[in-house]
């Protein structure tokens, strides 16, 4: 999934990026929190990708207009992420109703078009 970072912040190898950035929450945040916040323990979808982005952009900043260009950069990364596992959602939803189609339509056909084939040979 793509997301909207700064050039320096791709560059970063990953030791740089532990250093400056920890997750969804201010800095000093206990890890059990940044959990919870990141992605509410595995249910709900991963906003550290963005918060890691936005963490780098506080620490670069130096003005307050780096800091509106920061925060609407989260929001633009939080929303991308949030469309893509909507999508991602939205398909699995669809191919469940498909399976549950299938699941009826197939029995329903040999119980209605079935009986030549069950008393060829007999």
């Amino acid at each position: 999934m793509w997301l909207w970072s700064s050039d320096k912040y791709k560059q970063l190898i990953q030791e740089e990026k532990d250093e400056i950035c920890n997750g969804t929450g201010a800095a000093g945040t206990p890890k059990s929190i940044t959990k919870l916040l990141d992605s509410l323990y595995g249910f709900g979808f991963s906003y550290r990708p963005a918060s890691n982005i936005h963490d780098f952009d506080y620490n670069e900043g130096i003005n307050w207009k780096d800091k509106l260009k920061a925060d609407f950069r989260y929001l633009v990364n939080c929303m991308i992420i949030f469309l893509f596992n909507l999508i991602k959602t939205i398909i699995f939803i669809l191919t469940i109703k498909l399976n549950l189609l299938r699941a009826l339509l197939y029995p329903a056909t040999v119980l209605l078009f079935g009986w030549r084939a069950f008393y060829k040979n007999k």
